[in-house]
Formats: structure tokens, C-alpha cells, sequence
């Protein structure tokens, strides 16, 4: 879960249903649903995208992993980029950059947002 003073974003992971949800922090309410290329574990905001941790769908899928660029907006994927090593665990942004740990190696990525 992540907010910026006026949403939260909610990552279900749990698959097939796997969604990020955007809720308006006025009234509450749940205003959009949408579904990342994968199972959303965790959630960062900054240089203006959402950051989703995600991992793979399907059997035998359960090693790979992403973190995935987001328009907060819109929700659609802007870019994607392949944790080698698992699935992410940890995600977090600060000195310029998104960082994420990949949990197959211990492995601390990274990713440039530019």
C-alpha cells in the first residue's frame, strides 16, 4: 500500500484476481481497478509512477519476477524490467532512484527512473 495524500494504492497479489486498486481518500471509495503483468506484491511512488513489485503468473512461474512502471492515472504499464534472481521483496525509491531486492539472490537493483 502506498498514498499521496489524496489516494492509496492497494496491491492485491493474491492470483488469478491479482489487481491494483486506487482509492479516493475523500470519499473512500474504491475509483479504479486495474490489472499489472503479474501479481502485484508491493507498491512505491515516485518520479511521478506508481512502482509495482510484481510476480509472475502461472504454474512454474513463481521465480520470476518485476517491477513494473505505472501511470498512476491511468494504470497502464509504462515499462518493465526483470528481477533476475525471483521475485522482488523490498521496493523503495530515494537518491535518485527506485531500488527493489530480488529474494532468489539477495540482489539490490537499481533502475534508473529516466
Amino acid at each position: 500500500m502506498v498514498a499521496d495524500g489524496t489516494t492509496v494504492w492497494v496491491a492485491d497479489g493474491c492470483w488469478p484476481n491479482a489487481a491494483i486498486s486506487r482509492i479516493d481518500t475523500r470519499t473512500n471509495a474504491v475509483v479504479d481497478t486495474f490489472v499489472p503483468g503479474g501479481n502485484p506484491v508491493m507498491l512505491a511512488l515516485g518520479f511521478g509512477s506508481l512502482w509495482a513489485g510484481v510476480t509472475a503468473n502461472g504454474v512454474g512461474a513463481v521465480h520470476k519476477g518485476f517491477v513494473e512502471r505505472i501511470d498512476p492515472a491511468t494504470g497502464r504499464v509504462l515499462g518493465k524490467i526483470a528481477t533476475d534472481g525471483g521475485p522482488p521483496f523490498g521496493l523503495a525509491i530515494g537518491a535518485g532512484s527506485v531500488w527493489a531486492v530480488a529474494t532468489g539472490t539477495g540482489t539490490v537493483l537499481r533502475i534508473q527512473p529516466s
